[in-house]
């Protein structure tokens, strides 16, 4: 038991973290600033109206410079910098690991390293977008949360808010991208879908109220539709660049290993795999890898919109019409809404595949395996009567001490809590396992 919560932590924040300080260690060694595009840090920020948008300015950074500012006041400026570079990446790494938590041991590690260690993390790192960052960050912990909210466990809209929030309360972008993973996912729960909308708005209101208030800032320029679009950074083409989280509009902070058409084939090959393996993942975890999907033909749309002629016509009229409609500029950032199918196709988008047969029960704390549309599960003592959600049926069958319960659907997280409780035994067919507490083996009949 101590074994495995160990590995967790090791998989879940110890990778993480030493990906963050190896990618960053340059940075780490000493005291100084790193004085990098947008990303500025200063020792002795002052307290400006504009780091609230009250200058009737556009909002282009607002919150963030509020929040560095706010931070300066209790550390310096270079800690403040470091602190937030450090743990950007290690929530991205963390986030990749609770997302893919079902997984097997490798696979975690692969998506954990994905998040962390790709073209687009690079690439944002050196134009200076540390916030950007901060809402790449956040969309993997914001799926996770979602999945919480829809199985409808406890402290669900919890797990939604804190990182909707972080990503809202550092950009405007990272705001939006959180928002649209949000509502994406909980599109399938009509009921979820105002609460969730309502939850975006507010915590996007920080940049949200100023950018509506100051209506005769200047509106943007047309031209920087052309100016930051993506474009190809690899032999690949646009398309190929973009498939592999690169793509960003200035030449100069490209990844040199990307002119190799070796190199930079290996990458687009590996993301292809990633996103194959979500297809994969759509008939065994639909409400799931359904929600990622459109998320990655979105992210991709976006991207690829001005780019093309008509395309390109678009997008200037959308940003020059539509009331923060600026956004929409620098598209290759909209690319980051298919990096959570991304992590979760990296390692072939399934469940851990367990043993075979029937009465599969592993003893201490492991793994009870079932399939993904149907299982059986008996508990000891019986629970005649008791249902643990409104969707699980009350136990179907009784024999002696023991009580059976059948279930057609998608596995939820909460059903195996129900069924491997402290004084449970579960068996079934199935070849998909999850995590549970399982006290002791036991032989059942098979389903």
């Amino acid at each position: 038991m101590a074994g495995l919560r160990v590995r967790g932590l090791v998989l879940g924040w110890g990778l993480p973290l030493l990906l963050a300080v190896t990618l960053l260690g340059p940075l780490l060694l000493g005291r100084g600033y790193a004085l990098v595009g947008d990303m500025v840090f200063v020792p002795d920020q002052p307290w400006k109206p504009r780091w609230i948008g009250a200058d009737g300015s556009v909002p282009r950074a607002v919150p963030t410079d509020a929040v560095t500012w706010a931070l300066g006041t209790v550390l310096p400026g270079d800690v403040v910098q470091k602190l937030l570079l450090v743990l950007t990446l290690t929530l991205a790494g963390a986030g990749a690991a609770a997302l893919t938590a079902h997984r097997s041991t490798g696979a975690r590690a692969v998506a954990t390293v994905l998040a962390v260690w790709n073209p687009f993390v690079h690439e944002r790192l050196a134009i200076g977008h540390w916030a950007l960052l901060v809402g790449y960050a956040m969309l993997p912990w914001v799926v996770v949360g979602a999945q919480r909210l829809r199985a409808r466990e406890a402290g669900g809209w919890r797990a939604v808010c804190w990182p909707l929030a972080l990503a809202g309360l550092t950009s405007p972008t990272g705001g939006v991208l959180a928002a649209f993973v949000l509502l994406a996912m909980v599109v399938p729960r009509p009921r979820l879908l105002g609460p969730a909308l309502g939850l975006a708005l507010v915590v996007n209101l920080p940049w949200l109220l100023p950018g509506i208030v100051n209506t005769a800032a200047t509106p943007a320029d047309p031209f920087g539709v052309q100016a930051f679009a993506a474009r190809a950074d690899s032999p690949w083409g646009v398309l190929g660049s973009v498939l592999s989280l690169g793509g960003i509009w200035k030449e100069s902070v490209a990844v040199a290993a990307r002119d190799s058409w070796l190199l930079s084939g290996v990458g687009v090959g590996l993301s292809l795999a990633a996103f194959a393996g979500l297809v994969l993942a759509r008939r065994r975890d639909p409400a799931v890898a359904v929600p990622l999907l459109s998320l990655v033909g979105v992210g991709l749309v976006l991207t690829l919109l001005p780019t093309v002629g008509a395309g390109e016509r678009v997008a200037e009229w959308l940003v020059t019409t539509i009331p923060g409609g600026g956004l929409l500029r620098d598209s290759q950032k909209w690319m980051a809404t298919g990096v959570a199918g991304a992590l979760l196709g990296s390692g072939g988008g399934g469940r851990r595949r367990g043993p075979r047969g029937p009465g599969v029960v592993a003893p201490g704390r492991g793994r009870c395996w079932w399939p993904g549309r149907r299982f059986r599960c008996w508990c000891s003592p019986p629970r005649a009567g008791v249902s643990p959600a409104p969707w699980l049926p009350t136990p179907t069958r009784r024999s002696g001490t023991t009580s059976a319960v059948s279930w057609s659907g998608p596995v939820r997280p909460t059903v195996a809590r129900w069924c491997c409780r402290s004084g449970s035994t579960v068996a079934s067919t199935g070849t998909v396992g999850m995590p549970c507490w399982i006290l002791r083996r036991g032989s059942f009949p098979a389903t």
